[in-house]
């Protein structure tokens, strides 16, 4: 058996802050990675550390970009225990998007619609919790309509069923020197 994981992060970014007023949840960006040392996460998000926009499909580390720069970034790592079969089909499915990365786009509107509880969905359009929602859904980990909610959000992913919580604690703890 082998493991995936989603991280649920909160940067302390003023977008990050401004989500947090809207949803009053803990942590507001969701990340899957392959790996237990988040050497490589996968997410939609900043394609710079120093801005909001442009977003898109990136890939994240504690190493560098928006987590080396926000160094106090909390995270909850969940895991998820998969066949070796379906460890390899998923991780192969997620590097083939990154591998395409450019025929991604960062859904903005989804976003914004977000903070008004409704939903805006667009073919290869996603923020950070619809990409993770779509990874588990696409590879059959969740059932059938199980994130057919008006918004999905990171803190759904505690949901999941046979999701474990591993640790809460800072993503500086996960960098190498």
């Amino acid at each position: 058996m082998s493991k995936i994981y989603i991280v649920l992060s909160q940067t302390g970014t003023t977008l990050s802050k401004i989500i947090k007023r809207f949803t009053h949840d803990k942590y507001n960006h969701a990340s899957i990675s392959f790996d237990p040392e988040l050497k490589t996460l996968y997410s939609f998000g900043r394609l710079h550390p120093r801005f909001v926009a442009p977003g898109g499909f990136v890939m994240e580390s504690p190493n560098y970009g928006t987590f080396k720069r926000y160094k106090n970034t909390r995270i909850a790592l969940y895991e998820l225990e998969v066949s070796d079969e379906k460890y390899d089909e998923i991780r192969s499915g997620v590097e083939e998007m990154y591998a395409h990365r450019k025929d991604y786009k960062y859904n903005y509107k989804g976003l914004l619609w977000a903070t008004f509880n409704r939903r805006y969905a667009k073919p290869r359009r996603f923020y950070c919790s619809e990409f993770v929602a779509y990874v588990l859904s696409a590879f059959k980990l969740v059932e059938k309509g199980f994130f057919d909610t008006k918004v999905i959000k990171p803190m759904d992913f505690v949901r999941v069923p046979n999701v474990r919580l591993v640790r809460e604690t800072k993503m500086s703890d996960y960098a190498t020197a």
